[in-house]
């Protein structure tokens, strides 16, 4: 029996699914005359969990199954010793998972271990939250630019797909977080290229603002929020009136070029 077939089998289904089988059970029982919203939203709280305790076993046992495929052959045999088995816990989009996989050494007497789940996976080392989790803030914050905001969505994320538990609140992702995997995101240069037309006219608009920290300094015996000046620029090639009385305006082709020092980003 291989894992996805071990997986689907009813019995374990139906182990995960206990809560939201009960539910079910009682609002199909004939003689529950309840009208109410809470009936709705209680079975989306308890179909969500159920999902997310089978989707979490599901991710846990193929993680070790792959583990355990490489432990076992003939590759790993020949190039790595087995030093010992860790446990690991990771944040993912679904919760949380802890899960054991194997550290090696060299036989070629080289220094260090080496990982193969991990390595195989692309996950850094002691990183708490995955790839994933670590996309969707840099997504999140692209859209809302509040390292707060962001935290709290996707704590609650998290936690559940939906879910009445107001401990759910308690999941928000810590801010100092968000700013660390922003900070280590890479600067992404589109390519540039040359139009065929070009515009008879360019207009540039440019200006400054200073946006707050999360650090302060003192001045003149008060502690005042740091600020950062970034320089911004708005460069079209026309203005268009829009909308039937025309009273409204839109920029042709507009660009905006952001910067805090001497690099520009588009």
């Amino acid at each position: 029996m291989n894992i996805l077939s071990h997986f689907f089998n009813s019995n374990i289904i139906n182990s995960h699914f206990s809560d939201f089988s009960n539910l079910h059970e009682s609002l199909s029982f004939p003689l529950n005359l309840s009208s109410d919203i809470h009936n709705y939203s209680n079975y989306i709280a308890a179909l969500a969990s159920a999902s997310k305790s089978l989707i979490l076993s599901l991710l846990v046992s193929h993680l070790e199954a792959i583990d355990l495929s490489f432990r076992n052959s003939n590759s790993r045999k020949s190039r790595y010793y087995v030093k010992v088995t860790r446990s690991r816990t990771l944040i993912t989009p679904f919760g949380i998972i802890t899960y054991t996989r194997t550290i090696y050494s060299f036989k070629d007497g080289s220094n260090g271990t080496y990982c193969h789940l991990d390595s195989l996976l692309g996950i850094p080392k002691y990183d708490r939250y995955d790839p994933c989790v670590k996309a969707m803030i840099v997504d999140y914050y692209a859209d809302s630019n509040s390292m707060i905001k962001v935290g709290k969505i996707l704590g609650e994320r998290i936690y559940s797909a939906f879910s009445l538990d107001y401990i759910r609140k308690d999941f928000c992702i810590p801010r100092q977080t968000i700013f660390n995997t922003l900070k280590k995101m890479p600067v992404i240069d589109p390519p540039l290229s040359s139009r065929e037309v070009t515009p008879p006219y360019l207009y540039i608009m440019a200006d400054e603002k200073f946006i707050p920290l999360q650090s302060h300094k003192e001045v003149d015996g008060e502690l005042v929020v740091e600020k950062q000046m970034t320089k911004a620029a708005v460069i079209f090639e026309d203005i268009e009136n829009i909308g039937v009385s025309k009273t409204r305006h839109k920029l042709v082709n507009k660009h905006i070029l952001l910067s805090k020092d001497d690099k520009w980003f588009y």
